[in-house]
C-alpha cells in the first residue's frame, strides 16, 4: 500500500507499508523515501531497525555528520538524533525490518547500533528502493510483501560486497573497548560486561585501559558523555531541554547529570547555556 504524506509541499514523505508477513525470521513493514526541510530536528526512539540510504544533502546523525557517501542505522529502542543541514537538507530513502535474523545479519555487515557508515553502494541501494516504491503493477498485496522481502535480500547481497571489498582494520582489544563505548555512550553500559565480552576481568581491562588512554573506562564514558552534552547545549538549533541532554547522551537522572556536569565543568548546565548564549 502506498501512503503519501508531506512536511510541506516541496517535502514529501512517502511509504510503501506491507500488511503482510511472510515469515518471522526477517518481516519487512515498511520501505519510504523522503525529502527533509532546512534544519529539521528529530528526537526519537522506536522499536525496528532501519537503514538509511542518502541520496543528496547533508546531516548529523548521532553527533556524526553524514552525506550521499553514508547511510546510518538505526536500532531498536535507542535513541535517534537527527538534524537536517541549513542549507543542503537530506534526501533520503530507507527500509525497515525486524525479526529473529535481524540483529545477527547485521552483525555480519560489522552493524549493530545506532550509526553513521560509510558505504560504496549507497546510490544503488536508493535506487532499489525508490524503484520498489514507486512500482505501480503489484497484482496484490503478496507479490507486494514478496518484493520487498526480496529488496532487503538484495540490499544486504550489496553491504557483504561492500565488507567484502573493504580493507580490514585492525585495532587492540582496548581501541576496542573505546570504539564500543564510543559508539554506545548514550545507552546504559557497565563495564563489567564490557570486559567480559573480550574475557578478561574488569581490574584488568581498567589496568590496559589505563595505560593506553590514560583514564579508567569509566571516566573515558562519562567524560565523553559530558563533552557530547556541552556540544548539545551548545546547538541553537536544538532546543533541547536539559532533561532531553541528559538522556541523549546516556543518563537516565538529570538531577545526576547537572551534579556530573558541574563537577566536570564548574557550572551548572543551565548557566553554561547562558555562558554560551545559545538562545
Amino acid at each position: 500500500m502506498l501512503v503519501y504524506n508531506r512536511f510541506t509541499k516541496n517535502y514529501p514523505l512517502i511509504c510503501r507499508i506491507s500488511n503482510i508477513d511472510i515469515n518471522t525470521d526477517i518481516s519487512i513493514p515498511e520501505i519510504g523515501y523522503n525529502r527533509v526541510p532546512n534544519g529539521l530536528h528529530q528526537l526519537l526512539k522506536r522499536d525496528i531497525y532501519i537503514l538509511h540510504y542518502i541520496e543528496n544533502g547533508k546531516g548529523i546523525y548521532m553527533d556524526t555528520h553524514f552525506d550521499k557517501t553514508c547511510g546510518y542505522l538505526t536500532v531498536p529502542n535507542e535513541i535517534e538524533r537527527i538534524v537536517a543541514d541549513d542549507e543542503q537538507p537530506y534526501e533520503s530513502c530507507w527500509i525497515m525490518f525486524r525479526g529473529n535474523l535481524a540483529k545477527e545479519m547485521l552483525k555480519q555487515c560489522h552493524l549493530s547500533h545506532n550509526c553513521v557508515f560509510p558505504f560504496k553502494y549507497n546510490r544503488e541501494c536508493f535506487e532499489l528502493i525508490k524503484e520498489t516504491i514507486f512500482r505501480e503493477d503489484y497484482a496484490n498485496e503478496y507479490e507486494e510483501a514478496y518484493t520487498m522481502h526480496s529488496l532487503f535480500y538484495k540490499i544486504m547481497a550489496l553491504h557483504m560486497k561492500d565488507m567484502e571489498e573493504s580493507e580490514p582494520i585492525s585495532l587492540s582489544v582496548v581501541q576496542q573497548v573505546a570504539r564500543l563505548i564510543e559508539k554506545n555512550y548514550y545507552n546504559p553500559i557497565s563495564i563489567t560486561k564490557l570486559a567480559n565480552t573480550f574475557h578478561m576481568s574488569r581490574n584488568y581491562l581498567y589496568t590496559l585501559f589505563k595505560q593506553e588512554y590514560g583514564v579508567s573506562p569509566q571516566e573515558y564514558l562519562i567524560s565523553l558523555r559530558i563533552e557530547k552534552a556541552k556540544k548539545l547545549l551548545k546547538g541553537s538549533r536544538s532546543n533541547l531541554s536539559i532533561k532531553e541532554v541528559a538522556i541523549s547522551v546516556g543518563f537516565d537522572n538529570p538531577l545526576y547529570f547537572s551534579r556530573i556536569f558541574h563537577n566536570r565543568t564548574g557550572m551548572s548546565p543551565s548557566r553554561f547555556i547562558k555562558e554560551n548564549n545559545v538562545f
